[in-house]
């Protein structure tokens, strides 16, 4: 249990300050709409004028300009920073040989940002607090996925869905009020699948996979969904 003192002052903001942190706020949460491929393009060039050979042995050659906006919308749709495309670059050389399919590109770029991603959530003595899911929960999930020409999409049952997600949401409130902000971990086979499943519904917490937190990270757990819970 997290306890935190009450605080005996309070903090003045003037009104520039808020209207400048909504405006953030905002363009972050909908940086994944704003971004096209003429922005895109410019933001290439941007690299390509320092580290040429990045940009060139990737695009086209490896991977189509729209596929790499796929990927960076799906990094931007989760609050994931593209300031280092360089690094989301370099990460996609590495694994285009492997598949071209976006999703599971994005999911290797997530694990090349993993501590910058991790940054967001964790205290400052580097203490993340996570949620996990037990066994069966990450089983009914991955039990669900099934392949079309479009990708992997997650076909579960509605009650199974329903369940999970009030369990989720219940253990993300729970918490709250702690000041914690847990994240929700998953394997890295089913994270982005836990997602989209739970966006709607907790859209404010974090998923990450196993595969994204560094080793210098210490983990404090705050309790496992389950399905079976009362």
């Amino acid at each position: 249990m997290i306890v935190t003192e009450p605080r005996s002052t309070a903090t003045v903001v003037d009104s520039t300050t808020v209207v400048a942190t909504h405006i953030s706020e905002i363009i972050k949460r909908y940086a994944h709409e704003l971004v096209g491929r003429q922005e895109l393009q410019q933001l290439l060039d941007n690299v390509a004028a320092s580290a040429p050979k990045v940009v060139e042995e990737l695009i086209p050659n490896q991977l189509s300009l729209g596929a790499l906006l796929r990927v960076v919308k799906s990094l931007l749709k989760e609050g994931v920073s593209i300031r280092d495309l360089r690094t989301v670059l370099e990460t996609l050389a590495d694994y285009t040989g492997l598949t071209k399919d976006p999703d599971v590109l994005t999911e290797f770029v997530r694990q090349g940002l993993g501590r910058f991603i991790v940054d967001q959530y964790k205290l400052e003595d580097d203490t993340l607090y996570l949620i996990t899911l037990d066994r069966e929960v990450e089983d009914i999930i991955a039990e669900a996925i099934q392949p079309s020409d479009q990708g992997n999409f997650l076909a579960i049952e509605p009650n199974s869905a329903q369940r999970i997600i009030t369990r989720i949401r219940s253990m993300a409130d729970r918490f709250g009020p702690s000041g914690a902000q847990p994240v929700l971990l998953a394997s890295p086979a089913i994270r982005r699948h836990v997602r989209k499943l739970i966006e709607r519904f907790v859209p404010h917490m974090a998923v990450l996979s196993h595969n994204e937190i560094p080793q210098n990270i210490k983990i404090q757990s705050l309790g496992v969904v389950s399905v079976n819970a009362g």
